[in-house]
């Protein structure tokens, strides 16, 4: 297992989705029909072993690109 600066499951799922909305521009080259700032991404992340007995504990955000910056 890694190391990493993040504390939680939510702040990695933001920065995960900050960095895929700021890397659509480059890989959909305009080809898609949103405009500036109307995308956004769903970032879903699971810990299995977070909650005892649980099924499996999900965080899940929905980054918008307005928010991201």
């Amino acid at each position: 297992m890694e190391e990493s600066s993040y504390e939680t499951l939510e702040a990695l799922g933001s920065r995960l989705g900050s960095d895929i909305l700021s890397g659509l521009p480059t890989l959909l080259k305009d080809a898609d029909n949103t405009s500036p700032g109307d995308r956004q991404v769903r970032v879903t992340l699971e810990k299995p072993t977070a909650v005892p007995f649980a099924d499996c504990p999900v965080v899940e955000l929905l980054v918008r690109e307005n928010d991201a910056r």
